[in-house]
């Protein structure tokens, strides 16, 4: 069975397990392409949306908003999407300082936090990197128009009555998360490239 075919296949699969999904179009979209990318089916009861994640992430999009992420496997994911539809800037925080992966990552998050406070922020690989930009939140420091927060084992970093899934849920931050221990950067990409698209869809008669 060659590429194609092997991909109409798991397709059809994930279209199959979406038919009693009760939501949004816009959410199908992302978790189809969520479904689609990690073959995993959970994410489907474990991926989250506020009320105007997918609003405000496409127009922030539209309007060529830097992304930022913890990670460069985001950023190597979204080259492709982002040449074909808004070319928004994305900055790294690993870049910013010659340290551990971990502490780079939490570090550079401030640093870029500072330098873009209405930056999309995208999440897919470290709990510091989340939790830095939760305080910084808190503070009024940033207020980006989305923060889509799926790092693993998201309640592992700070006290289980205050993790930090609850902490992103209580602000008025529009937001996409999951409610469990999964997550990694593929999740993230899939997510930005299926918002990239439905934005695409939205706004792109106007570029």
């Amino acid at each position: 069975m060659d590429g194609y075919k092997r991909e109409l296949q798991q397709r059809a699969i994930v279209d199959r397990t979406l038919l009693d999904w009760t939501g949004a179009a816009a959410q199908r979209e992302v978790l189809r392409q969520v479904l689609a990318t990690t073959t995993d089916f959970a994410y489907k009861d474990s991926l989250q949306f506020s009320e105007d994640a997918l609003s405000t992430g496409a127009a922030a999009l539209a309007a060529r908003t830097p992304i930022v992420t913890d990670t460069a496997l985001i950023r190597v994911g979204l080259v492709d999407r982002l040449a074909e539809t808004f070319g928004n800037p994305v900055y790294c925080a690993t870049d910013a300082f010659a340290r551990s992966p971990r502490a780079k990552a939490a570090l550079g998050i401030e640093a870029l936090a500072s330098r873009y406070p209405q930056a999309l922020f995208a999440i897919g690989e470290s709990q510091a990197s989340l939790a830095a930009l939760l305080r910084l939140m808190a503070s009024g420091e940033v207020k980006p128009p989305l923060v889509v927060a799926v790092p693993p084992n998201l309640t592992q970093l700070v006290a289980e009555e205050d993790d930090l899934s609850a902490s992103l849920r209580r602000s008025e931050v529009p937001h996409i998360l999951t409610r469990d221990h999964r997550g990694n950067p593929l999740v993230a990409i899939a997510v930005l490239q299926a918002l990239l698209d439905l934005a695409w869809q939205a706004y792109g008669r106007e570029i």
